[in-house]
């Protein structure tokens, strides 16, 4: 009698055993946690829609040759789902996981290109999910976080607290006086300088918060357009139903002939283009074409520009370095020639003679705004200094180009305002020939009155 109850329970053990292993391997085969992967690339988020339940690691990897740096919306400050934030840049090849807990529709983009857009849809998860996931993940999978720099770290930490101070500010003072408090804090910095593009970014979005599409008039052509680019990015999320309107906000600043209108219409293009993605160039120019005739070339700037940085990579040719500019109706060559020469640097590594070659070989429609945007480029790789400039420019292969190159130059710093830009744009244009010299003074006489500059 014991020697059968014995059988019997050993029979039941191993009955119990083999249970518990056919399940933990149909668990292990059918795992629901089973960890997605997202891959960052040239071409952007890949899938760029997912759909988990709760407590699914996410993978995100990056094929990128750069940076890449996945975090929920809104762009900068990431509060839909501050958990949702690699806190810093991945770099290529490394990956950061992150594992949802959260119900709902998370929309991310990319904090370093933030153009680069995707949607996650977390549903929520069953009982028995819940319970798998309670015994059988190991949520430290998602720990395995890439953070290497702690400075990094702490630079957006300290960033995050800016944000916060600045809503404090708009909240208690109004975005008008919000805008003045930025202007006094950050001076004379340009665009490039540490995080200020990012700063008036956020608060151009405060102040459509508050004002909509009339705030632009508070907004200001400094900081690499950063005010106008935040609240027109805001302005155009959903829909361009207000394009027309945002014209006629932008010209309600300084009138139609300022440089205030049009750097404020060239924001309309960023947003235009941040609206479709920089995925689809010709409905976006076709967009412009909804404004008056002489705001249409800065919007094609805008767009171009925007297209320059956020454009998948793939988009643009190497062996074709004037894509797409030479494919286009020549009513956008000006202002994609604008833009071509700084593409052929940041994509494709191209030296300064290499694209002045290609500038030179290019159509009449383009080449002339080729050589201009070769002035700017002379700016920053001369990096404020004269000789530097003068060096980069005197490479061109006629006179006139080396003074429109000069001249673009001189103007260029002003525009930025960069250190000591009166007397440095001026020293510019001392490097021309007597001859080029007083269209070159001109030039950056123009641009001060039409910015107030002076």
């Amino acid at each position: 009698m014991k020697l059968r109850i014995k059988k019997r329970s050993l029979l039941l053990v191993l009955i119990c055993i083999t249970v518990i292993n056919v399940l933990v391997l149909v668990l292990m085969l059918f795992n629901p946690f089973a960890p997605k992967e997202i891959i960052m690339d040239e071409n952007g988020f890949t899938p760029d829609t997912l759909i988990v339940s709760q407590y699914t690691p996410i993978i995100f990897i990056n094929k990128d040759s750069s940076d890449r740096w996945p975090a929920s919306n809104v762009h900068p400050t990431h509060e839909k789902y501050p958990e949702f934030d690699s806190q810093q840049g991945v770099k290529p090849d490394e990956t950061w996981s992150f594992t949802p807990k959260n119900v709902g529709e998370w929309q991310f983009h990319d904090h370093l290109f933030p153009h680069r857009k995707g949607l996650i849809i977390v549903k929520k998860a069953s009982m028995l999910q819940a319970l798998f996931s309670k015994y059988f993940t190991k949520e430290k999978r998602e720990e395995k976080i890439t953070i290497q720099n702690d400075l990094n770290k702490s630079s957006q930490e300290s960033l995050a607290k800016t944000y916060n101070s600045l809503k404090e500010y708009a909240k208690t003072n109004g975005t008008e006086k919000l805008w003045a408090h930025v202007l006094t804090t950050y001076g004379k910095e340009d665009g490039s300088q540490g995080n200020i593009h990012d700063i008036a970014h956020f608060a151009g979005k405060l102040i459509f918060d508050e004002k909509g599409l009339e705030g632009i008039s508070i907004c200001t052509p400094v900081f690499a357009f950063g005010c106008y680019h935040g609240l027109l990015d805001s302005a155009f999320t959903k829909n361009l139903d207000r394009l027309t309107d945002a014209e006629k906000a932008c010209a309600g600043i300084d009138g139609v002939n300022s440089g205030s209108y049009h750097s404020c219409v060239h924001g309309i293009g960023h947003g235009v283009a941040s609206f479709y993605k920089s995925k689809d160039l010709a409905a976006s120019l076709r967009s412009c074409e909804r404004l008056v005739e002489d705001a249409q070339n800065s919007c094609f700037d805008g767009i171009f520009m925007e297209f320059g940085r956020e454009a998948s990579g793939n988009y643009y040719k190497k062996d074709e370095p004037l894509f797409p500019c030479n494919t286009l109706n020549v009513k956008y060559q000006y202002s994609c020639g604008r833009n071509i020469p700084s593409i052929m640097m940041t994509h494709f590594n191209l030296s300064f003679k290499e694209i002045a070659t290609a500038c030179d070989s290019s159509t009449a429609s383009i080449k002339n705004s080729c050589f201009t945007a070769l002035g700017f480029l002379a700016t920053y790789k001369g990096e404020g200094d004269v000789a530097k400039i003068k060096a980069l420019c005197t490479t061109l292969s006629s006179e006139e180009f080396i003074s429109v190159c000069t001249t673009s130059a001189a103007g260029e710093i002003i525009f930025q305002q960069m250190t000591n830009w009166p007397t440095l744009s001026q020293d510019i244009c001392q490097t021309l020939p007597e001859k080029n010299l007083q269209n070159c003074l001109n030039f950056t006489d123009t641009i001060k009155k039409s910015y107030n500059f002076l």
